[in-house]
């Protein structure tokens, strides 16, 4: 993940865990571990802050116009970013599959 990005609300930055290195693997690992033993997730980390950012047509006054930024914790997303890569491992994608895919889209599809 990279540096400097905006903190979501349990405002640890990712630069945190990265100067931890190895023990703020073995702390994550461990914190994740049991999360997923005990099937519970701290509401801190299931938060994230909406920011409506205008985009660029149409009357700023109209909602419909605004485009929501979110932000999660930094901790959060490492966890997502684990469970999605365990998930790409384990299960078959059909190769007829092209909505969601990495590298994969309409445009891929019927390019000849």
């Amino acid at each position: 993940m990279e540096n400097r990005k905006a903190v979501g609300p349990d405002e640890v930055p990712i630069e945190a865990w990265k100067a931890l290195g190895a023990r703020g693997v073995c702390i994550l690992t461990n914190l994740y571990n049991r999360f997923l033993c005990d099937q519970i997730m701290p509401d801190e980390w299931r938060l994230s802050i909406i920011t409506p950012v205008h985009k660029g047509k149409g009357p700023v006054q109209d909602c419909g116009n605004d485009r929501g930024i979110k932000v999660t914790s930094h901790t959060m997303k490492l966890f997502e970013r684990i469970i999605d890569t365990r998930i790409r491992q384990e299960c078959t994608v059909s190769d007829s599959q092209y909505g969601f895919q990495p590298g994969r889209g309409t445009m891929t599809l019927y390019s000849p």
